[in-house]
């Protein structure tokens, strides 16, 4: 992370998302926060990658609506589980590839900076 630490890159990063008007709800989600809280060191969304987006955000949502779905319709219908498994793969890469094309297209259009340069 070169010379400067994580704290200050974050603050550095609050300060930038507010100037460009990225409302810091979506710039620093409550999962971010919540991460932090446990002591890991995420990156905030607008500062990581396509891939890191796309996986961090598509993988919890497609086991959330896999076993929502699980628990209120499909068990009832006896939905085969290769299919539950693929509709879980399936909407998960789907939620997680808008989200990060929306993602990083804000921060290209707010010209924020990489997360090296903070």
């Amino acid at each position: 992370m070169g010379n400067r630490s994580y704290d200050e890159r974050v603050a550095k990063a609050e300060a930038e998302l507010v100037a460009a008007g990225i409302n810091l709800s979506n710039g620093m989600p409550p999962v971010f926060r919540l991460m932090r809280a446990a002591g890991f060191q995420p990156r905030p969304p607008h500062y990581s990658s396509f891939n890191r987006i796309a996986l961090s955000m598509g993988a919890p949502f497609g086991l959330l609506f896999g076993g929502v779905m699980w628990l209120v319709v499909w068990s009832d219908e006896g939905m085969p589980m290769p299919l539950v498994l693929a509709a879980v793969v399936l909407s998960g890469a789907l939620f997680g590839f808008a989200m990060a094309y929306l993602t990083r297209r804000a921060a290209e259009k707010h010209g924020l900076s990489d997360w090296e340069e903070l």
